[in-house]
């Protein structure tokens, strides 16, 4: 009789022991949340920010930053920066291990602070490594006095390394420094497609070649209502806010910062390159007129075209057929620039 109490009092532990088990809700991943858009993961510490880099099935899901955070204690490589980078992955390339950000991170107006990853050759750094996808968003976040070095490396930025197609908007960098090889920005290294609004760093940009102080390289992607205070250094294709553009899309954007370097350097950016459809003769006949109409070459001819009598010769004449003191010009293109020899 004692026995099968024991032992009843015993299944009714255990099944008591189950119910609560099935009762309790499962360990909170981060700080909370489930990483839906209308339940996002919660990141409250440098810790839970530092774990996002580790859980890569992660990198699609939605996340909002619910206070300030200090970095100080990640130095070197210590910090796990988000997302996977292979060489050749990424845009037109074979994907590897490639793996970037594809989902959004709402910094919900709060700063990450003294971010540092201190490393040689090694291309893609920045707090966000890559992202990836027309959904993929950043927003309203601050850095302070982020330190990124990337010697020899490529696409290195403080906030992101490669962007392609997704949005960052209303993204802050104040302070610090990032450096590298080729493509190096103070927010974004290389940039393909998508878009950056409201945007503005005032830290140090130092690099070899399409240096930016927003953008080290911009390949069709559009950047509104930005601008650059601070330092931007390199050899080649040097901006203050974009170092190399191509087909890209910039407006009311303006730098204030200083720019320096050997070849090729732009206040705003070293130069665009826009890509249009090749007319064909009737177009560009069309097209010729319309140019000449809208400034007036026509009644310049009628007025220019008069031959004046007795007039002494002019370096450059004001009339057709009037004499010049020029003999001979001769026309060099030398790598794609042209140059002038006047005799």
């Amino acid at each position: 009789m004692e026995t099968a109490r024991i032992t009843g009092v015993l299944w009714a532990l255990v099944l008591l022991t189950t119910l609560f088990s099935f009762s309790l809700p499962a360990h909170a991943k981060y700080g909370a949340g489930t990483g839906e858009p209308n339940d996002p993961y919660l990141i409250y510490t440098a810790g839970q920010m530092n774990e996002i880099g580790l859980n890569e099935l992660d990198w699609d899901k939605h996340f909002k930053l619910m206070s300030d955070i200090d970095l100080f204690a990640y130095k070197g490589t210590a910090f796990n920066i988000i997302g996977k980078y292979a060489p050749g992955g990424g845009r037109g390339g074979p994907k590897g291990e490639y793996k970037p950000f594809t989902g959004v991170f709402d910094g919900n107006g709060h700063v990450i602070s003294n971010f540092t990853y201190d490393c040689n050759g090694i291309s893609e750094v920045a707090l966000f490594r890559s992202i990836d996808s027309s959904d993929a968003e950043i927003r309203d976040l601050r850095l302070i006095d982020p330190n990124v070095c990337a010697v020899g490396g490529l696409s290195v930025g403080s906030l992101i390394g490669y962007l392609n197609n997704g949005t960052i908007t209303n993204c802050y960098v104040e302070g610090g420094s990032v450096e590298g090889h080729n493509s190096i920005g103070g927010i974004v290294g290389r940039y393909w497609e998508g878009t950056i609004a409201h945007c503005y760093s005032s830290g140090n940009v130092r690099g070899n070649e399409g240096v930016g102080g927003v953008v080290g390289s911009n390949w069709y992607g559009k950047i509104r209502n930005c601008h650059f205070s601070g330092s931007a250094f390199g050899s080649y294709k040097v901006g203050g806010l974009v170092g190399v553009d191509f087909a890209g899309i910039v407006t009311h954007c303006y730098s204030k910062g200083s720019i320096n370097g050997t070849e090729y350097i732009g206040g705003l950016f070293n130069g665009t390159v826009s890509v249009i459809s090749v007319p064909d003769n009737r177009q560009l006949k069309r097209y010729t007129r319309q140019v000449q109409e809208n400034n007036g070459f026509n009644e310049a001819a009628s007025i220019l075209g008069k031959k004046q009598r007795d007039v002494k010769p002019q370096p450059i004449p004001r009339r057709v057929g009037e004499p010049s003191l020029i003999k001979h010009v001769i026309y060099i293109i030398k790598e794609n620039f042209p140059s002038f020899i006047i005799n």
